[in-house]
């Protein structure tokens, strides 16, 4: 009877859907280094169904990085290394996504002119990773005077909050974290 119940739940089971996991993400990722490093970076980049972003939503963060500097190599473009950071850091690597993240920084007062705030953004990015508190609530601050400005920093200034507000949490759980009723 035991012996019944058990493979009737085994086979239970094994019809239910499997969640990638890292036997899973080595082949994803080399189906996508197959299909993916000749899409247009719109495509690449932008599209939820290829390029890194599906290689990420199935979990497996370090190798979106790893296709994302694979393609950056033959289409380099500004966004990319920031995404690489960002799938590094959700991988929790945080020392290689602290330096594909600073090298996403803009030369001091670039942005002026645009009203962009990106320096504050990613240097906030930076000291989450860090556990550097102070400095992310003092780049959050600035990043929230630029969005008082100009409407376009929201985005960012939303994703610091977040940050903030998960603080000492994994960078993977910080990013989503959800906001308080």
């Amino acid at each position: 009877m035991r012996l019944t119940l058990l493979v009737a739940a085994l086979s239970l089971l094994a019809t239910l859907p499997v969640a990638a996991n890292a036997a899973d993400c080595p082949a994803l990722l080399a189906q996508h280094m197959g299909t993916d490093l000749t899409l247009s970076f719109d495509q690449f980049d932008q599209d939820d169904h290829q390029g890194w972003r599906p290689v990420s939503d199935a979990g497996c963060e370090a190798e979106a990085a790893m296709l994302i500097a694979s393609y950056a190599e033959k289409h380099p473009h500004p966004v990319l290394a920031w995404h690489r950071a960002q799938m590094l850091a959700k991988a929790g690597k945080a020392v290689d996504a602290i330096e594909a993240a600073r090298q996403t920084l803009r030369p001091p007062h670039s942005d002026d002119a645009s009203g962009f705030d990106w320096n504050d953004y990613a240097n906030a990015t930076i000291a989450f990773l860090q556990g550097d508190k102070a400095s992310l609530q003092s780049n959050r601050d600035r990043l929230a005077d630029a969005a008082a400005k100009a409407e376009f920093n929201q985005p960012n200034l939303h994703s610091v909050d977040k940050l903030l507000r998960c603080f000492g949490q994994p960078y993977k759980i910080a990013y989503s974290c959800p906001t308080p009723p």
